[in-house]
């Protein structure tokens, strides 16, 4: 009888500890997603940049505000009125609208996915060329 109960002790333990511990490890850790970064050697302003303008930018800078980043005016507009400082991203006003750091994020309604940040903040490290 006394084995009997040792059994039933043992076998209770062992039921709580697999209810306990068992599903602990069963979880997998949530994957971590990093942002892709892709890096374009020489970003050219009218085939990477310009589109990015026409796309999100054009239904309000189209000339009534400034600055005016219709095709054509875009590349003057932004280098002549102060908006991008050459190979200086962080300084830049335009980085600084697209990011919200620093200033009033633009677009206002829906920011600009990271990937086109990201390229624009490219464009401006490597010297906000007029290519």
């Amino acid at each position: 009888m006394k084995n009997m109960k040792n059994i039933v002790q043992l076998f209770v333990v062992a039921v709580i500890g697999l209810t306990t511990y068992s599903c602990y490890h069963d979880k997998l850790p949530e994957p971590i997603v990093e942002e892709e970064v892709i890096i374009v050697d020489n970003v050219s302003f009218k085939d990477d940049i310009q589109p990015i303008f026409t796309q999100n930018c054009i239904n309000c800078h189209n000339g009534t505000t400034a600055p005016n980043l219709t095709a054509g005016n875009s590349y003057a507009a932004l280098t002549n009125g102060n908006y991008v400082t050459p190979s200086d991203k962080a300084g830049s006003v335009l980085y600084k609208t697209l990011t919200g750091n620093g200033a009033s994020q633009m677009p206002p309604s829906l920011p600009l996915e990271q990937a086109k940040i990201n390229l624009v903040g490219q464009w401006i490290d490597q010297g906000a060329l007029n290519n």
